[in-house]
């Protein structure tokens, strides 16, 4: 019996999981050191062919960090980084379930720079490399990758939808940019663009219609809190029109339009144009 057990604790994802408890005995049986590990935050395998056996665990590496801000052991961080394709193995409705629990971590930012870091991320999502052509420019101090994961960051809700719009919220950019001879980089229409290339990304990882409804309708719109507000004087009726077209996500958008604007500091962003602007959007959530 102890060696079926043995052989079954070793199978585990990680350490932290393979922690059993002995009720005829009232102690712990562990001996993989999970409760080492649990006390360290620290996610190790006991056999790093767990993780080829069921390639979903190497996301599910990156949604322990997101939830529990979980430091990784350095030999699972170098086995997905040499073996990140094998993730496309996994069910996309498996890879769904993961994704909206990674996404709706505290710490979910910190997970997907570490994610992108292992050539993990752009396996589950493709246009990543693609956002980190765009370098910045006058009106963003970061490139569009880190751009798109600060925004992430700043978001102040762990609804997972909202956060992964906000991750795509540019998905748009990179086949709408231009460069004017001045100098400064144009994405006019990226809004709208992006609205509809998020749509085959998420059906792609089996999101529901109402979930790929929401996250688009946020992609399409976050520029269109801002741009209402940005008039001298800014009609009732432009303002119900607002509400209604983007009913019942109204609050969620304005927030998406905060966080994006808290997250562009180029040179020519003055603080007194994001003062104005975070004042804007709070006098439209009122």
């Amino acid at each position: 019996l102890d060696s079926n057990i043995l052989k079954d604790v070793k199978r585990r994802d990680f350490t932290i999981n393979s922690i059993m408890f002995d009720i005829s005995e009232n102690n712990f049986f562990d001996p993989c050191d999970g409760i080492l590990a649990l006390e360290q935050k620290k996610l190790i395998c006991a056999d790093l062919n767990n993780l080829s056996d069921d390639p979903l665990r190497m996301l599910r590496v990156f949604r322990f960090v997101s939830l529990y801000d979980f430091c990784v052991d350095d030999n699972v961080l170098e086995f997905i980084n040499n073996n990140a394709d094998l993730i496309k193995k996994s069910a996309p409705e498996r890879i769904n379930q993961e994704l909206l629990k990674f996404f709706g971590g505290d710490f979910c930012a910190k997970a997907l720079l570490l994610a992108d870091e292992c050539n993990f991320l752009n396996k589950i999502f493709p246009f990543v490399d693609e956002i980190k052509k765009i370098p910045p420019n006058t009106h963003h101090h970061l490139d569009l990758f880190h751009h798109c994961v600060e925004t992430v960051k700043t978001v102040r809700t762990n609804n997972p939808l909202l956060k992964l719009a906000a991750f795509c919220h540019d998905i748009g950019k990179p086949k709408t940019h231009t460069v004017e001879p001045s100098g400064r980089h144009r994405f006019i229409g990226h809004d709208k663009v992006g609205g509809r290339l998020v749509v085959p990304v998420l059906s792609n990882l089996k999101f529901s219609k109402k979930q790929i409804d929401y996250v688009s309708k946020m992609v399409e719109n976050h520029i269109y809190p801002s741009a209402l507000m940005s008039a001298d004087e800014v009609q009732d009726k432009a303002k119900i029109r607002f509400i209604k077209k983007l009913d019942p996500y109204v609050k969620d958008i304005i927030e998406l339009a905060r966080a994006d604007r808290l997250c562009a500091r180029g040179p020519m962003v003055s603080e007194q144009m994001v003062e104005d602007n975070l004042k804007n959007l709070e006098k439209l959530l009122d």
